[in-house]
């Protein structure tokens, strides 16, 4: 007793060695003290030894499947290990056995990680209906909000963030960043404003405000604001591709070059940040016909942030999605009796041409366009959630009803009420809902859909030199 009061004392202090020491003693004499376990795997998950961190708490589930802290704690590790199916799965365990704030936040951030929003929201609203009043949960409701393309929605919750906590300057930010993407200018010109007072060094706030003096042409205060900053090459991306963005319009593309080269040699920026400055070095070399140059640029952009893809799975994801959704097969499914001739969409490889269909059809009176929605893909989740059998997609398409499938189909249309309630039309322009043609047939038999379609060759560069703030791993060879 002496001993773990003694390692409290430690911990308290900060001194994980010796309270590391300490715990290890008194779990060799008692391997099922709960209280011993759960300090030694925090000790162990500060000092990055996830493994041992994981074989604790196991522990600690196994002698009380109830202890809800213990799976929290376990999904901790299994996150900071970089596993986080099973991080998701000892989240969802914790929350089963006990609602707790913590859990529900961590849950849906972490499903937020592997794309998985609809269930993302969904726990984050449990932690605001627990903690009504906590800022933080609308701030990471935001976040993942907008991850899922619901970017009205996303700043609607950073709204609620900043009522609650008026001092909260990460929620001004993407508030700010959140107006910007809607094309409310003058509303993010006022968040970046505030977030510059409560934090007034914050080059990630002046860097999203010169990116609204960008977006409306304000370039010369853009220039007068940024102009110490070239000077001293200041280290920070957002500063540098910012100043990179509108510089051809000041006639300062060779100083932004310069700009570009230097905090792609520096050892102070990390790979993602030196990927998004080599991809705008290729592209303003590109336009000074430096083709080689350019195209060097181009290559060390992929290469800083390429991963292994998986072609086999993707072969075999295809091949379900085939076999799913034949011309046969589709005509035994159930459909949403739901008459949906309002949503047009667009699809297609990304850099197909896609925007400027959009932008070609948006310009009828009739149609209002929606850019690029997540919500196809999300229901398609929703549907793995309505499977009796816990098949996963597209195989639980062959399950689903026409009461389901008319739920679906309202959800989307909802989505499409955010956009505009009085066009008659509404255009998606997710290129990737090409995956789901089958999916979009049943939920709305009578929809349009619209492929482009450009020369391959053309549409695989052009994908090498696009910056993709998505996912697209095989862009990047």
């Amino acid at each position: 007793m002496q001993n773990k009061s003694q390692a409290y004392v430690f911990l308290k202090a900060g001194n994980l060695a010796g309270a590391k020491k300490l715990l290890e003693k008194i779990i060799k004499k008692d391997k099922n003290d709960l209280e011993s376990l759960m300090m030694l795997a925090y000790v162990y998950n500060q000092q990055s030894e996830h493994n041992k961190s994981i074989q604790c708490l196991l522990k600690v589930t196994r002698i009380n499947p109830k202890n809800d802290m213990g799976f929290y704690n376990l999904g901790n590790a299994y996150k900071a290990k970089g596993e986080l199916d099973l991080a998701i799965d000892a989240f969802k365990t914790a929350v089963r056995i006990k609602p707790g704030f913590d859990a529900c936040i961590n849950l849906g951030n972490t499903l937020t990680s592997v794309a998985r929003y609809n269930e993302a929201i969904e726990y984050l609203q449990q932690a605001i209906s627990i903690k009504p009043d906590d800022a933080t949960a609308y701030y990471n409701l935001g976040r993942v909000l907008k991850s899922a393309g619901l970017l009205e929605d996303s700043v609607e919750a950073y709204k609620k963030a900043v009522a609650l906590n008026d001092h909260f300057f990460a929620a001004y930010n993407n508030l700010g960043n959140g107006y910007l993407s809607i094309g409310d200018t003058d509303s993010a010109a006022s968040c970046y404003k505030r977030a510059l007072e409560l934090e007034p060094d914050s080059l990630d706030a002046l860097s999203g405000y010169l990116r609204m003096l960008d977006k409306t042409r304000s370039f010369d205060e853009a220039l007068n604001i940024i102009k110490p900053y070239i000077d001293k090459k200041t280290e920070h991306v957002g500063l540098c591709a910012t100043f990179a963005d509108f510089s051809h319009y000041v006639g300062m593309e060779e100083q932004a070059i310069e700009w570009l080269k230097d905090l792609v040699a520096s050892p102070n920026i990390d790979a993602v940040g030196k990927s998004r400055l080599s991809f705008l070095l290729g592209k303003l070399l590109d336009k000074k016909q430096e083709y080689k140059e350019a195209f060097a640029y181009y290559q060390q952009a992929n290469d800083l942030v390429k991963r292994p893809v998986n072609f086999s799975k993707l072969k075999s994801y295809f091949s379900g999605l085939k076999n799913a959704f034949g011309r046969d097969k589709l005509a035994q499914y159930a459909s949403s009796s739901i008459v949906g001739t309002r949503p047009v969409f667009i699809v297609g490889m990304p850099r197909s041409g896609t925007s400027l269909v959009e932008q070609i059809i948006a310009s009828h009176p009739a149609v209002s366009g929606a850019g690029e929605l997540e919500t196809i893909s999300s229901l398609t989740q929703e549907a793995e959630r309505m499977s009796r059998k816990g098949q996963a997609y597209p195989k639980v398409v062959r399950q689903l009803d026409t009461s389901d499938m008319d739920l679906l189909a309202k959800q989307y249309m909802q989505r499409l009420d955010k956009v505009s309630t009085g066009s008659r039309y509404i255009t998606d322009k997710m290129p990737h809902n090409f995956l789901h043609l089958g999916f979009i047939q049943m939920l709305f038999p009578e929809c349009k859909i619209i492929h482009c379609r450009r020369n391959p060759l053309d549409t695989s560069l052009s994908c090498y030199f696009q910056d993709f703030s998505g996912n697209h791993p095989y862009s990047h060879d």
